[in-house]
């Protein structure tokens, strides 16, 4: 299906149809991100600050002495940038391959990754990070030379560089890699352990269960150590039952270790940046600015403990709606988490803090850590409200508690494995949220039956049940969540393609291995390939040989469910690790931590589990199977 721009843009957002020749009407929703800005990365030189937004396909300069704004139309989908030493500016794309280097006589292209999600540079060098492809470039700015290509842990979304490393944290695996700058590994990823210790927080004690990182949010350079932002150590199986362990705070990798983990009990940690003196964490959780004593968080973990100096809150403009009245209270965050602080950036004795949500751009003096101003940098209530407190909701801890949907779904995507669900209580993969709405019901087993129960459910559950959850609230988290869209597929041609394993398979001949001798269309029907896309085949489970608990501790797991329901194939391009406990792609090693065991995580999820059980696949001879995965990745 093909529609032309002009043709939609009458329709605005919401559900629509469309009728095929001879055929019946498809629905669809149409997501009017053009209306809604959303600005994800930050950098400053020279008195201004350069802001993208991935919706709107926008850069924003802002000159810092004046305020003054002025924005224009890049590629598709700016996710990153940075600025050289002479003010080139650089923008990375999550929807297009490569990198465009804005100058003073215009703009022009580098060759980079697909699908960059972060930059960083250092001299004439730039560093850039891509999720299709898993990789990290380095490349000379003023040749367009590239230096180098490493292959990369999946979905790398964090960046920092020093003068001879650079480190990239992965989303999917919570793990960070180091490289020099010819991209030359330093070592093993590096990811909290049972030796990493927990200090404050919802899961200190409980290092000993420790089964690796989750989702690397950010990354920074200081005194000879690396820091990482996330939601904390992955606390895996435990005697105590302990799930959830949400722990957001800042790490510190020192010496190839992870040594600890500062916890804040609340609270998501984004964008870091550091002075050396001072370690800055942007909370979108709870809309505050965390700094931190650099020499503290280094000494030992007594010092580290209370190496926390300022918590700065960052209001919104006045005016800004509120999603309900009733924040100022004990154990709730402030008007602040309106906010959004997401990136962050130092010059010239300031700290300049991005807000998402509200579109402004703040200014800390880091002397006095007083919150100098804010410039308007964009409109975010010009259009669709309710989906703008829906944002709110999704990446808010208003209860403080550790937990947003955010947390869970980075972005709307997925944050590897994780112990909880409370009944049965095990290794679950974090599902991604994007164009979930089409296909309910929800979890395994099945427990709500729609967008709105499961954000009514889910959101009180992330509040611990201590601040219910509005009908506007349900419903304005509802039309953020049912915005989410799978971003385009990369790989879509009707030619043969590369596998990731470097075999070649054909779509086409794909497609009838799927509809015909694979049986795969039993189980995903088109357009969503789910049996869950329609009313009358929704919740449906079977065993095709999906493994019953993730192998770490199984006997502190509830492995009463033998049967799950066939998730939807849209996007499974970009999905790590598969199956619902991530037993595809991810193994356990001798000191029961987790480690990527197969990186074509789709053929390990058809090959090595359940080939017999699952449709014809044990049929299909090797051509066929590659044309069956070929298919299967265009999706």
């Amino acid at each position: 299906l093909a529609l032309a721009g002009d043709a939609l843009a009458p329709l605005g957002g919401g559900p629509a149809t469309v009728a095929s020749e001879g055929g019946p009407e498809v629905s669809f929703t149409l997501v009017d991100d053009l209306g809604f800005p959303d600005l994800v990365a930050l950098a400053v030189h020279g008195g201004k600050a350069y802001a993208v937004s991935q919706t709107t396909d926008t850069l924003f300069a802002i000159d810092l002495e004046s305020g003054r704004v002025e924005a224009s139309t890049v590629g598709d989908g700016p996710r990153a940038v940075a600025v050289l030493d002479d003010g080139t500016i650089v923008i990375g794309y999550a929807n297009e391959r490569g990198l465009s280097v804005v100058r003073p006589h215009g703009l022009s292209r580098l060759d980079g990754p697909r699908g960059t999600f972060a930059i960083a540079a250092h001299g004439r060098t730039i560093f850039a990070a891509g999720q299709v492809d898993d990789d990290l470039w380095a490349v000379d700015a003023d040749t367009g030379r590239t230096i180098g290509v490493a292959r990369v842990l999946p979905n790398p979304r964090a960046l920092a560089v020093s003068k001879d490393r650079v480190a990239v944290g992965s989303e999917q695996v919570g793990q960070v890699e180091i490289f020099d700058h010819a991209l030359k590994r330093a070592g093993d990823p590096v990811a909290p352990t049972k030796r990493t210790q927990i200090l404050s927080g919802r899961t200190e004690g409980y290092a000993a269960y420790v089964m690796g990182g989750k989702a690397v949010r950010g990354l920074a350079f200081a005194t000879d150590r690396w820091f990482v932002s996330s939601i904390g150590p992955n606390v895996g199986p435990n005697p105590q039952r302990l799930e959830v362990t949400h722990d957001a705070g800042v790490g510190i990798i020192d010496a190839g270790r992870y040594v600890r983990h500062v916890g804040l009990g609340a609270g998501v940690t984004q964008g870091l940046a550091s002075d050396g003196a001072h370690l800055y964490a942007a909370d979108i959780g709870t809309g505050r600015i965390h700094v931190f004593d650099v020499r503290a968080l280094t000494s030992d973990d007594a010092a580290a403990k209370k190496a926390l100096v300022a918590s700065l809150a960052i209001p919104p403009p006045p005016g800004f709606p509120l999603v309900r009245p009733d924040l100022n209270a004990a154990n709730r965050s402030g008007p602040e988490v309106h906010s959004g602080p997401h990136a962050l950036a130092l010059a010239n004795g300031s700290l300049y803090v991005l807000n998402r949500f509200t579109g402004t751009l703040a200014e800390i003096d880091t002397k006095t850590l007083a919150l100098k101003r804010q410039i308007p940098v964009v409109d975010t209530l010009a259009k669709d409200r309710e989906r703008r407190l829906g944002q709110v909701l999704f990446y808010g801890d208003l209860a403080r508690s550790g937990m947003s949907c955010d947390s869970c779904h980075p972005d709307g995507h997925m944050d590897g494995v994780f112990f909880e669900k409370t009944r049965p209580l095990r290794v679950y993969k974090a599902t991604t949220v994007r164009e979930s709405a089409s296909t309910p019901p929800y979890f395994v087993p099945t427990s709500t039956k729609s967008i709105k129960e499961t954000c009514d459910f889910v959101g009180n559950r992330n509040r611990l049940l201590r601040l219910p959850m509005t009908r506007g609230e349900i419903d304005a988290l509802a039309s953020f969540s049912a915005a989410l869209a799978l971003p385009p597929n990369p790989d879509v041609s009707a030619g043969e393609r590369k596998l990731p394993d470097g075999h070649i398979g054909d779509p086409k001949r794909g497609r009838a291995v799927f509809h015909g001798k694979g049986a795969c269309a039993s189980c995903h029907p088109p357009p969503l390939f789910t049996l869950d896309q329609d009313a009358s085949t929704r919740g449906r489970a079977f065993d095709v040989g999906t493994p019953r608990a993730f192998p770490l501790r199984a006997h502190m797991q509830d492995t009463s469910i033998d049967r799950f329901p066939p998730p939807s194939l849209r996007g499974a391009w970009d999905v790590f690790p598969m199956l619902t406990s991530g037993a595809a792609g991810l193994g356990v090693d001798q000191d029961e931590q987790l480690f990527v065991r197969e990186r074509f995580v789709l053929r390990d999820a058809l090959e090595h589990f359940g080939a017999g059980k699952h449709g014809g696949y044990a049929t299909l001879d090797a051509r066929e199977r590659d044309d069956l995965l070929a298919y299967v990745l265009s999706l």
